[in-house]
């Protein structure tokens, strides 16, 4: 993910886009604004890195919307401002959008995931070998990302158990500590019965596992 990020930006009120618009250009970023839901994902394409919502949105389902979102734009972080953690978001910011908060929010979503050098002698510098990598991981993601929302939904604990530890090996192979740990966060939690993080859980997961694949397409263009 580039140092510059393409933002799309939602409120429902000019003085608050005004307020989001100013903060990110000035820190040298590229905004698009919107005063609605419909406008928003209107616009939303695959370049974009994030999304920031002032909710709520009239015109929006608070838990359809992240997943409208994601299928229009697969690796935006979706940063939420409001009073509350809103479910299904990456972040949450208190509301009104505090420069400082917004700073740190930034500063560790740009911070890479996977450590590229130790990812290169693992695979003795073999970008073959990592593009097969790479296009195996895609649909192990997406199937286990998909089980494990199942899971959770239907209270299954051992088999979120299951498939977090198969996602947490492959993971293991790509020099990406933030994501084995957090894929090893899920298989706590179906080991241990406890499932009330598991949204939560996942939906970190899920961030992570979208960067991971990011940084790895941009080490073989």
């Amino acid at each position: 993910m580039s140092s510059q990020l393409i933002v799309a930006a939602a409120d429902a009120t000019a003085v608050g886009r005004q307020h989001v618009t100013f903060l990110l250009e000035k820190r040298g970023h590229i905004v698009r604004t919107a005063n609605c839901a419909a406008d928003l994902l209107a616009g939303l394409d695959p370049t974009i890195d994030l999304v920031l919502i002032h909710l709520p949105l009239v015109d929006a389902d608070a838990e359809e919307l992240p997943r409208q979102i994601r299928r229009l734009a697969p690796l935006a972080l979706l940063f939420a401002l409001g009073a509350v953690r809103a479910e299904g978001f990456d972040e949450t910011l208190i509301a009104p959008l505090n420069p400082a908060d917004l700073d740190e929010a930034l500063r560790n979503m740009t911070q890479p995931i996977v450590d590229v050098p130790r990812l290169m002698e693992m695979l003795d510098n073999n970008r073959d070998l990592l593009k097969q990598l790479l296009n195996a991981l895609g649909p192990a993601v997406e199937s286990g990302i998909a089980g494990m929302r199942a899971a959770i939904e239907a209270g299954d604990s051992a088999s979120l158990a299951g498939m977090a530890h198969r996602l947490k090996g492959s993971l293991c192979n790509l020099a990406a500590d933030e994501a084995v740990a957090a894929a090893r966060w899920l298989e706590e939690l179906g080991k241990g019965r406890d499932l009330g993080e598991g949204r939560v859980a996942l939906a970190k997961l899920d961030r992570i596992t979208r960067r991971v694949q990011a940084e790895l397409r941009a080490l073989i263009q």
